[in-house]
This record gives C-alpha cells, sequence and structure tokens, in this order.
C-alpha cells in the first residue's frame, strides 16, 4: 500500500516537473520575441515570416480553406510548420529574382506536395486572404481565373488526400507580393503538368 502512495507521489512531481519544463520553455520564446523590438507576438510572427501577415492572417487563410472544403464534405486541414516553412523559402526565391510564378517541381514530383501560387502586383496589409479568394472564385467562374483558364488552385485547396498546409509570402524589390500555399498532397493533374514543363 505505501509502495502505490509513493509512486503516485513521484508521477505526481515528474508531472508537474514536465508542466514546469514546458510553460517555462513558452515563456522563454515569448520573452524572446518580446525582446528583440517586438510590440506583441503578431508582430514578432510578422518579422519571423518576413511579411505583413500576422497569426490572425495565416488563422483566416486557414479558415477560408476548410470552409471550401467543408462544403464539398472534405475534412480540415491544419497549418502545418515544415510546410509553412518550405513556403516562405519558395515565396523568398521568387521574389529575388522578381519573375514570373513557376511552381517548385522539386517540391511537386519528389516529395509530393501540392502548391498554389499568386503574385499580387498592388496590394495593401498581407495579401493572403487576397490570393485565396481568387483561388476560391475558380470553383465559381472556372475558365475565368487569372491562373491560366483552369480550377486547379481551388481543386489543390479541396483535394482529398490533404491535411495539412503552410503559408509563404515575401515582397520583391519593385513590391509585388509573391504567396505560396504548399500543401502535403499534390493533385495528380498538376504533377502531370510538372512533368510534360
Amino acid at each position: 500500500m505505501i509502495d502505490k502512495i509513493l509512486i503516485m507521489k513521484l508521477l505526481q512531481v515528474i508531472a508537474i516537473y514536465f508542466v514546469i519544463v514546458a510553460l517555462t520553455k513558452c515563456d522563454y520564446l515569448l520573452i524572446k520575441m518580446l525582446k528583440n523590438d517586438h510590440k506583441s507576438i503578431e508582430d514578432a510572427y510578422r518579422k519571423e515570416t518576413k511579411s505583413e501577415c500576422s497569426v490572425t492572417d495565416f488563422k483566416n487563410g486557414l479558415k477560408m480553406h476548410n470552409e471550401a472544403r467543408k462544403g464539398h464534405g472534405k475534412n480540415p486541414l491544419e497549418l502545418n510548420d515544415k510546410l509553412k516553412d518550405e513556403a516562405q523559402k519558395y515565396a523568398e526565391k521568387l521574389a529575388s529574382k522578381g519573375k514570373e510564378l513557376l511552381h517548385d517541381k522539386k517540391s511537386i514530383l519528389e516529395r509530393g506536395e501540392g502548391e498554389n501560387l499568386a503574385l499580387l502586383y498592388k496590394n495593401e496589409g498581407c495579401g493572403l486572404n487576397q490570393a485565396i479568394q481568387m483561388w476560391l472564385d475558380e470553383e465559381r467562374k472556372p475558365g475565368k481565373n487569372t491562373g491560366g483558364g483552369c480550377d486547379l488552385h481551388f481543386k489543390q485547396m479541396v483535394f482529398v488526400k490533404t491535411t495539412k498546409v503552410g503559408f509563404g509570402l515575401a515582397k520583391s524589390e519593385a513590391g509585388s507580393l509573391y504567396i505560396v500555399a504548399r500543401y502535403d498532397h499534390v493533385i495528380e493533374k498538376r504533377r502531370a503538368q510538372m512533368l510534360l514543363l
């Protein structure tokens, strides 16, 4: 009986220790962000993603995706840090070149990831939701979008195998905004297009 009580007390102490460690790590990250001259967590996120987008903007982008998916009977997506980092790197690469939108063949062909791209020449604020709305509009107006007369952006957003998404944004020297949405699965038609290029 005494052994059971000791074991229970020991388990409680261990659990409390891990909670304290987790909270300390979160506090450390928050303090680190705030010490870097950020007025808020939103500012820290903007600096981390090198865009004018806030955490709220990214959550709204996810919400727009999930509302479209729900309307088509698909499971909701969740934000993914790995995909966000990849999308951010690719957006920065596109912006540094300041040229046309070209899909990342490596992510599509080698890793099987899906990708939506947008380029906004004039925008205010984040621009992410504006790009997502253009992709959503493809469902309502197939063949009349700015993406070359197809609805692959919309289809990628509601693709049944997709479960995760990450967003990246970067401005070119000319002020154009490059937006990348990276998904954990690519639709087959996009993969076929990449093989032909």
